[in-house]
């Protein structure tokens, strides 16, 4: 295991998202200890000339079908040689030096979500900026300009969300993403109760800040149908697992209020 930063990218059909992706994190890291994994959850072909064209920079790992968000990060997670994982979505994009300003962060009790720079205002009030909707208007430059102006040392509560940086060995640790799970929504939030259950603390690092294009695959897709049904499923499943609803609180906790585990 080297002390160096694994970034695990799950993808499902999405090439020009991945395309863009990979090649900022590629031409944006610095430390020659940084490893990229990309698991490709089904549809390989639809991505196979994106990966040929990087692949001299990454690691791939096929699933030959597709088994779900949960199931692709933990193979990441189980091939990383890295002592740290950041966990990313195909639909990002890096700014400079993302791998490097990260890499003092404490992670012995801590998870770090990184800074996300989103086009419109969520409900995890990360920073909202328009560099384009799809990778073809992308404005690399401007976001590269806008990263450097805003980038600090500050960091604050409003964790537990993806994109995030945590040791292999907490990871590991919480059984990773839990395969109850028939979708990709919900088992994140699953995901880090465990974490907070565990006793890490969560942090929001603007060390480095991630472009997001938003849910491209789950709302905009071919398949958005399926993911709306999925959302349902894996609702309910989380409700089966932990007998209260998935919760969000401003301290950052998933607990409900009054719930006892």
């Amino acid at each position: 295991m080297n002390d160096g930063i694994t970034v695990i990218i799950p993808t499902y059909r999405n090439p020009k998202y991945l395309s863009l992706c990979l090649r900022s994190a590629i031409k944006g890291k610095k430390l020659k200890t940084t490893e990229i994994i990309v698991v490709v959850d089904g549809f390989y072909s639809e991505s196979q000339e994106v990966l040929e064209l990087y692949k001299e920079h990454i690691n791939v790992f096929d699933l030959g079908s597709n088994r779900g968000m949960g199931y692709a990060i933990n193979i990441g997670a189980y091939n990383a040689n890295n002592s740290s994982l950041l966990i990313c979505n195909d639909d990002n994009v890096f700014a400079k030096n993302w791998d490097e300003n990260i890499s003092n962060l404490d992670l012995s009790f801590k998870v770090w979500t990184l800074e996300q720079i989103e086009t419109s205002a969520g409900m995890f009030n990360f920073t909202v900026a328009n560099f384009g909707k799809t990778p073809e208007e992308f404005q690399y430059d401007e976001f590269i300009k806008f990263c450097e102006e805003n980038q600090s040392n500050m960091d604050t509560l409003k964790g537990e969300i993806f994109p995030y940086l945590i040791s292999r060995k907490n990871f590991m640790a919480c059984g990773g993403f839990d395969l109850l799970f028939s979708g990709p929504c919900h088992v994140d939030w699953d995901h880090f109760l465990k974490l907070e259950l565990m006793g890490l603390q969560f942090r929001r690092t603007y060390k480095t800040m991630l472009y997001h294009f938003g849910s491209v695959v789950t709302k905009q897709s071919i398949d958005s149908n399926m993911f709306s049904e999925k959302f349902k499923q894996t609702y309910n499943e989380f409700i089966y697992k932990w007998k209260f609803p998935p919760y969000n609180g401003t301290n950052n906790t998933k607990i409900p209020p009054n719930i006892i585990i």
